[in-house]
């Protein structure tokens, strides 16, 4: 299939971007290069369960949101459509084109606030909100 959209994913406490790596790695990063990196681009596929994967186009691996009590992301090659675990919610934040990231398998939040790796972390453990809120660019 070929990718016709692309992304970059940007923390708005930090200002860096999702990175997922090559395929050789299965954490992600946050990286303060400009987004026509091929490191920082991913696709959002829409699945069936009205839910959306996070898939990187430079290791054509998924965003794994993990279970309650894991708060370090993976990256993994699993189906999203039969992994909860590779299913997330954009929720709009009060900020316009703003979004919080959640994930369906862990009920936690992307959190960008870390200057090299991004986490997870439960809403009320968040000291402010702008720490899990995220701008999702379409690049050209």
């Amino acid at each position: 299939m070929a990718i016709t959209e692309k992304y970059a994913i940007q923390s708005c406490t930090t200002g860096c971007y999702l990175d997922g790596r090559n395929p050789n790695h299965s954490d992600p990063w946050l990286a303060e290069r400009p987004p026509h990196d091929m490191y920082l681009q991913w696709q959002i596929i829409c699945l069936s369960t009205g839910t959306f994967a996070l898939k990187s186009i430079s290791s054509k691996k998924y965003l794994d949101g993990r279970n309650p009590r894991e708060y370090d992301l993976l990256l993994t090659d699993r189906n999203p459509e039969e992994d909860n675990y590779l299913q997330w919610d954009a929720i709009p934040s009060s900020n316009p084109g703003r979004y919080f990231l959640k994930s369906c398998s862990s009920g936690n939040y992307l959190d960008g606030r870390y200057s090299r790796l991004p986490c997870l972390v439960e809403e009320g453990r968040c000291i402010k909100t702008e720490y899990i809120e995220w701008n999702i660019i379409r690049l050209p």
